[in-house]
């Protein structure tokens, strides 16, 4: 799990697509429902529940179908149910409802639960394939100092999605 923060004060957000994080937890024995202080849902679940043994989001989106071929082509997602993929050990929940208009799509930098990251052995390739297979480019491939390459892309329903290649993952030293 990755989070940000930031030194000065951030906006508050539009309506968002990424609407809750539940985490599996072992001994855990029933479901707690929690809210951050930004106001983000956030559950917790004892590990299993729903084949969830880590990390899942749930992403309110406006074309179920149009979404689950988003993150199976263009992402390689496994789908394991209807609105149900698998991306590695995490999990993507797909619920259909409204969505932001696509010209109120949501800001990178703001309040909120603002984007998903997904780790890569090659940032350039894995943008490269995504704008390829459909995706749209939100920010090409940069490298920070020593550290990543990254890159955004964004699903249909406008949800940013960082392309990260670490170094500390990946072995590849940054110059």
């Amino acid at each position: 799990m990755k989070l940000n923060d930031a030194r000065d004060p951030l906006p508050s957000p539009a309506a968002m697509p990424i609407i809750e994080i539940l985490v599996g937890i072992d001994g855990l024995t029933q479901k707690r429902a929690l809210q951050d202080p930004d106001g983000n849902r956030i559950t917790l679940l004892p590990a299993g529940t729903d084949g969830i043994t880590g990390l899942a989001v749930r992403l309110r989106v406006a074309e179920l179908d149009r979404s689950q071929r988003f993150y199976t082509d263009v992402l390689g997602c496994d789908l394991l149910a209807p609105g149900t993929l698998r991306c590695a050990d995490a999990r993507i929940l797909l619920e259909q409802g409204d969505t932001p208009a696509s010209d109120d799509q949501p800001a990178l930098a703001a309040l909120g639960l603002r984007y998903l990251t997904l780790q890569v052995f090659d940032c350039d390739l894995a943008y490269a394939r995504a704008l390829a297979n459909g995706a749209s480019g939100a920010r090409e491939p940069v490298t920070l100092g020593s550290t990543a390459r990254i890159a955004f892309i964004r699903d249909p329903d406008g949800v940013w999605i960082e392309l990260s290649e670490r170094a500390s993952v990946t072995g590849k030293p940054f110059a």
